[in-house]
């Protein structure tokens, strides 16, 4: 099948209709972050950030990526009807995952039941016509499965399946796509009308706080050289603080004096597009991913912080294991 123009958080549909996340690593494209709430990458797995320009995956298999809102080229997904949409499943859209974890966040904060649903209804008060439905579809479905359903979300979304709002986009998409749409929302009306679970308790995602510091500068073996990476800054956010690594322009076999190491430029990159800095943010989701010394990688140095770090972006996102992999897979120069 032909590549669908957007893909979200690291999911793939199943024949079933449900989601899941892909068991392999992928490389795909950022095109925005709407959030740094986001489900946990599997390990290995590697973002590249490039502005919206697209490159194939390793290995030849979808490259499904794990950051919100994203763009990729995936070989097996279904053809669907809009951009943001990768499958019929309730969840293959990037606007309803948008939902479900704006809501679910809501939740970890311990905002109450009712006042989650008004903000989370509120937040997207914006969409458009044709996206409108997918906040009724997607809140409803992520309460039911919380065992939180509001009556009148249900009433909401059980009103726009029987009215069939939207399923004519997927009829212009095929007779196959339509019918499988048709299934999920079957299978949501079936659920959100039935006895619904008992009420789950949602719990704050476990938070990792990185040891490294701003001018720490890790040093990792790879393919008889020794690669240098000097930590621009920590990137604190509600989940976590994690470093911003850039790869630095050494190929030697050993670290370089403290005169030579301070005189290192960033090593840069052209992979997709224009040349751009060889930077990596790289956390841990978690508790049981290894970390950076358990991975073969050394503190060596630590400089002072440079001011024109302070704001330094990531040109990927990934977790030390996929650091590792992109260090072994990569040239040194």
């Amino acid at each position: 099948m032909a590549p669908s123009a957007y893909c979200c958080s690291g999911r793939r549909e199943k024949p079933d209709g449900s989601v899941d996340r892909p068991p392999i690593s992928y490389r795909g494209t950022v095109a925005k972050k709407s959030r740094r709430e986001i489900p946990r990458p599997t390990p290995g797995g590697v973002i590249r950030s490039v502005h919206g320009r697209g490159e194939r995956s390793l290995g030849g298999f979808d490259s499904c990526v794990y950051w919100p809102t994203v763009w990729c080229a995936c070989s097996e997904v279904a053809n669907v009807p809009r951009v943001g949409a990768w499958g019929p499943a309730i969840f293959s859209d990037d606007t309803a995952c948008d939902i479900r974890d704006a809501y679910r966040q809501q939740l970890e904060d311990q905002v109450p039941d009712r006042e989650a649903t008004q903000r989370t209804i509120d937040a997207y008060a914006h969409l458009a016509d044709d996206e409108k439905h997918v906040l009724w579809l997607a809140l409803a479905a992520v309460q039911s499965q919380l065992g939180r359903l509001d009556e009148e979300v249900k009433a909401e979304a059980i009103q726009v399946i029987d009215s069939g709002v939207g399923l004519e986009l997927w009829a212009e998409a095929g007779a196959s796509s339509l019918a499988k749409r048709k299934a999920a929302l079957t299978k949501l009306r079936e659920t959100l009308s039935g006895p619904q679970p008992a009420r789950k308790t949602v719990k704050r995602p476990w938070r990792d706080d990185t040891e490294l510091r701003a001018g720490d500068v890790l040093s990792f073996e790879s393919r008889d050289s020794l690669r240098l990476l000097r930590v621009l800054r920590v990137d604190d956010d509600r989940v976590g603080a994690a470093p911003i690594l850039a790869l630095l322009d050494w190929d030697g076999s050993r670290v370089p004096s403290d005169r030579k190491l301070r005189r290192l430029k960033i090593r840069m990159q052209d992979h997709v597009g224009p040349m751009r800095p060889d930077t990596h943010r790289v956390a841990r989701h978690r508790k049981k991913d290894p970390d950076w010394t358990s991975l073969g990688f050394t503190l060596v140095a630590h400089q002072e912080p440079r001011p024109e770090d302070s704001g330094a972006a990531a040109w990927s996102y990934t977790d030390w294991t996929g650091l590792v992999t992109l260090l072994k897979q990569e040239p040194t120069s």
